[in-house]
């Protein structure tokens, strides 16, 4: 913002030069961009009375006149055709430099010596100014603003509010006989000097103010007000409005408006209409000075792209006491042009707030600050804040002053108080402190065991947004009707919250494999977003998500006898990466509760624990990876890590390998095709000294029908390592756990001994 010194100096007649001040309000942060000084670009320029004007005798457009400076009569040729004895004019005497560089020297005009040049605005780079303006005299302080003489008079304009949530306070000043003209030189100067051009009383009026006071105002037609009425009210739906800038705009019933008796004729805080804009043929004017909420203001403004001086300030935060100070002071200055016998005021405040007092001590603000002060300093700041401050036990009772809405803390009064003490008075020294033992969170810790384990395994994390497109949710076969949707988006590509992590992924996925990348190992870690029962209402949990896509090195298992293009070769790889997350608690795996149109219905199984499906891995579904560009054979897996912070995990035991001999089994069963490993390896788990349960080797269809077994039936290779640690396993300990096992299998899996 700009501001001017010399107007500053009206509020607080400050001593120090600008550059000085320039410094101190650094020092309390305000950093001072720029310095410019306004005035005369000229100098050797007086103020000359013309005595005499003679016509030139070799010039018809030109006159011979005799002018004096107070000391001296001097004889100068001028070609103004408006000049006329007795005025006193602006006299660049002999050496005297004018704006833009030129230096008057003597010389000869048609054969007539002149002893200087009488100037116009043009010569002295001024728009329409006289050298009386920068003359220095002491400036007065502002007076009070009075109250209007006729203030209990009848306000010919009803006002109402609806919402004292979004206005607190309305008030409105009528004036009659109001003459709309011209603002006069002082005010049009510095509305000028600031970057403002003036544009008639009544709106220039209301600019000073703003810059006086920082509070906006607005100036209604009222003959143009329709049935005598002011309503602050939310918009209905379909309601439009021309504003001041020309353009016109569909309101939404979030719009906070300005209405008379049939239609809006403001934004509230944005900016007036047209049709009720003061012009030159005004003669009766309302006045509006208000509080309207920050957030509503922001709200609309945001959505209807219109920025003004107005909402910048109001959503900022405006005090309802500046209102009336705003009011009162545009009422004086409005005094002169209209009748005040005619003028009327009507304040519309429905619920004054109680002030909130801070309870302030001195061991509170050095323990802050970390520093020391005076307590007599301390409360000399205090009460250059605040008037309503009162000594209480242990300290003082501070009550902000109502244009400071932002000290509402004890910690926000200590950081004005460092402010005015200066920042450089406190030490570099850091305060004693008391460390505490920081506690872990089980969610923090499972992210970060998650973390340490994926990088263990080759994955690298990626980071997305929380927001997604429709176009992205449909690419990844999602709903988007069941996507939380964003009320006031940035964009179309952030409509949405995330229901999954895995879009981002592929969205990564496809971005790096488009840029020459030929195989991905990527995990996330995030909220994910869903819809409540409620229509408002957003569940939001933490998971974790992971993509293996590409030709990827691994280390060797048992498909590596088999094509490279193993399509299922990722799926196992993305299914022990979701066991090691899962490492240390009692989950299983099973088939999935629900379809997931992410992934391929016959490629994918769900992990479960304590009775909840809390995680899923599986292959990505065709379509998905067609519409994200992806090679095929993809998998990815999730992980809800809320429901894994909350389970029960042992802690970790570490006990050392057996000094014994284990004992290997293989063992090949026929099963029917449809059947799960995760039944398999559920039948033999418990059995007796069994340390170690692989899966060397499956066959099915026409491998199965090549080694002679029938249709449906298939071959699994079990690889069985018993081992104690205490002692060496007799033969007839393990052959008695292989029969049981075998037992198990047939009794819960219809499996049998391949013979």
């Amino acid at each position: 913002m700009k501001f001017s010194y010399n107007w500053l100096r009206e509020f607080l007649p400050v001593e120090l030069p600008p550059e000085e001040l320039a410094k101190h309000l650094l020092m309390l942060g305000f950093e001072t961009a720029d310095i410019r000084r306004t005035g005369p670009s000229f100098s050797g320029v007086v103020v000359a009375e013309i005595l005499e004007i003679q016509k030139h005798p070799n010039a018809d457009r030109l006159s011979l006149c005799s002018v004096t400076d107070g000391k001296e009569k001097l004889s100068v040729v001028c070609g103004a055709s408006n000049i006329q004895v007795g005025q006193r004019v602006p006299l660049a005497r002999i050496g005297a430099k004018l704006a833009g560089g030129k230096t008057i020297e003597r010389s000869k005009i048609r054969g007539v010596e002149s002893q200087g040049m009488l100037c116009s605005t043009t010569e002295l780079g001024l728009p329409a100014r006289e050298l009386s303006v920068y003359s220095r005299k002491p400036v007065k302080p502002l007076p009070v603003p009075p109250a209007p003489p006729s203030a209990g008079a009848a306000c010919p304009i009803a006002i109402s509010i609806e919402d004292k949530t979004a206005c607190a306070r309305y008030i409105g000043r009528t004036f009659e006989q109001v003459k709309v003209g011209p603002s006069p030189d002082w005010m049009a100067r510095r509305l000028e000097s600031l970057g403002l051009r003036p544009i008639n009383s009544m709106v220039d009026i209301t600019n000073y103010v703003l810059l006086e006071y920082g509070h906006p105002l607005h100036v209604f037609d009222v003959d143009k007000l329709k049935g005598g009425r002011i309503i602050v009210r939310f918009a209905k739906a379909g309601e439009k409005i021309k504003a001041l800038d020309g353009r016109e705009y569909e309101l939404v019933p979030t719009d906070l408006v300005i209405a008379d008796a049939e239609r809006p004729v403001a934004i509230a805080g944005v900016m007036g209409g047209e049709e009720t804009g003061v012009t030159e043929k005004s003669t009766r004017v309302l006045l509006e000075s208000a509080q309207f909420s920050a957030a509503s203001v922001r709200r609309t403004s945001q959505r209807l792209k219109l920025r003004s001086d107005a909402s910048y300030r109001f959503e900022r935060g405006s005090a309802p006491q500046s209102a009336a100070l705003a009011s009162a002071r545009a009422a004086m200055l409005l005094s002169p042009s209209a009748a005040s016998a005619g003028q009327a005021l009507l304040d519309v405040y429905p619920a004054p707030p109680d002030p909130v007092a801070v309870f302030v001590s001195l061991d509170r603000i050095e323990q802050i600050l970390g520093a020391c002060a005076k307590p007599g300093r301390i409360e000399e700041l205090l009460r250059a804040l605040s008037e309503k401050l009162v000594p209480v036990e242990g300290g003082w009772s501070f009550v902000p002053p109502a244009h400071r809405l932002d000290l509402r803390t004890v910690s926000d009064v200590a950081e004005e108080v460092a402010r005015h003490l200066g920042y450089e008075t406190i030490g570099s020294e850091a305060a004693p402190v008391k460390l505490q033992r920081p506690k872990s969170l089980p969610l923090t810790d499972s992210c970060a065991e998650a973390r340490r384990k994926l990088a263990q395994l080759g994955f690298y994390e990626a980071y997305a947004y929380d927001f997604l497109s429709a176009a992205e949710l449909k690419r990844s076969g999602l709903d988007a009707s069941k996507a939380p949707p964003v009320s006031n988006p940035l964009s179309e590509d952030w409509a949405f919250l995330r229901p999954s992590l895995v879009p981002g992924l592929l969205k990564a996925a496809g971005y790096n494999f488009r840029r020459g990348a030929r195989g991905l190992k990527l995990f996330e870690l995030g909220k994910v977003y869903s819809r409540e029962s409620g229509a408002d209402e957003v569940g939001e949990r933490c998971w974790l998500a992971g993509l293996v896509a590409g030709s990827l090195p691994g280390a060797p298992d048992w498909t590596e006898k088999r094509e490279p293009s193993e399509p299922n070769r990722h799926l196992y790889e993305s299914k022990g990466a979701l066991a090691q997350l899962l490492d240390g608690c009692s989950f299983e795996w099973s088939a999935p509760a629900s379809p997931d149109p992410l992934l391929h219905p016959k490629a994918v199984v769900a992990a479960r624990l304590a009775g909840g499906e809390v995680g899923r891995v599986g292959l990505v579904h065709p379509s998905v990876l067609q519409a994200w560009e992806l090679p095929p054979g993809a998998a990815v897996f999730a992980l809800d890590l809320d429901a894994l912070a909350a389970a029960a995990r042992p802690a970790a035991k570490l006990r050392p390998p057996s000094p014994f001999p284990g004992v290997v089994r293989d063992l090949s069963i026929t099963a029917p095709e449809s059947t799960r490993y995760a039944d398999i390896e559920g039948s033999l788990r418990g059995l007796p000294a069994l340390a170690r349960l692989e899966l060397i080797d499956r066959m099915s269809g026409e491998a199965a029908r090549s080694i002679g077994l029938p249709a449906g039936q298939a071959s699994f290779t079990l690889r069985l390592t018993f081992s104690l640690a205490e002692r060496t396993l007799r033969d007839e300990e393990v052959n008695d756990a292989v029969a049981r096992g075998l037992a198990a299998l047939k009794s819960k899996c219809g499996a049998e001994l391949r013979s």
